[in-house]
């Protein structure tokens, strides 16, 4: 006997997230979102990055792009080009779209949004694979299960502390929609009034949004793309 299987046709959203929110049709749901301090260290080799070749390198990986774009990440010596491509493509695959739904979620949605920046450096061993990543992608997730006994590392007393905390977050926001409990640093939601996001590092405190200046230049520049501010329909 023969089965008929049905046809599946493929689903394709019908808009982008962006414009989605712009046109009010994001869920109402609270969020929780954020990144690392150093997204870009484990995602990107920068040891052959040089000062003389910076903006040459990058056009080739991306195409042509806006010079403010280079300007706003000086790279006068090697060693500058290194950090600054790193923070670049931090900002760009990661730092600009969550301070961009972050804002979004707090201008268009009736529940809160709950951003954070994870700046703990695991404390990887210097014969690991990890070694000099630092706050990169993907090094919250040991802390944010609390899971810091699945790799040998000699885990420091602080590193225990961030663990416990950051478990307990997302544990009470998956229970009511909200991280905060009681004997945890309190941690507001992100508005436009106060574009706060918590630190998840050394200490657990509100602080400002990581390089935004920086951010504004990415703004501008889709701002051209799209031809209209951000934001606007």
């Amino acid at each position: 006997m023969q089965v008929a299987h049905p046809v599946l046709e493929p689903y394709v959203l019908p808009r982008s997230p962006y414009d989605a929110y712009v046109h009010g049709e994001q869920p109402d749901v609270p969020v929780l979102i954020g990144s690392n301090a150093e997204e870009a260290r484990s995602l990107v080799d920068v040891s052959q990055v040089r000062a003389a070749t910076f903006d040459a390198d990058i056009t080739a990986r991306f195409g042509a792009l806006p010079p403010a774009l280079f300007a706003a990440y000086p790279h006068a010596t090697d060693a500058d080009a290194r950090a600054a491509r790193l923070d670049f493509e931090r900002d760009l695959r990661f730092g600009w779209d969550m301070w961009a739904w972050a804002r979004l979620h707090a201008a268009q949605s009736r529940a809160p949004v709950y951003a954070y920046r994870f700046e703990r450096r695991p404390p990887f061993p210097a014969t690991s694979i990890h070694a000099g990543w630092g706050a990169s992608h993907f090094a919250e997730l040991w802390y944010m299960f609390d899971h810091l006994d699945q790799a040998p590392w000699k885990s420091q007393p602080a590193d225990r502390v961030l663990a416990r905390a950051m478990s307990r977050y997302w544990v009470n926001f998956v229970k009511t929609g909200d991280p905060n409990a009681a004997g945890l640093a309190p941690w507001t939601p992100y508005a436009a009034a106060q574009p706060h996001v918590m630190r998840l590092g050394d200490t657990l405190e509100m602080g400002d949004v990581l390089g935004v200046d920086r951010l504004h230049v990415f703004d501008d520049v889709y701002a051209r793309v799209r031809g209209k501010p951000f934001g606007i329909r």
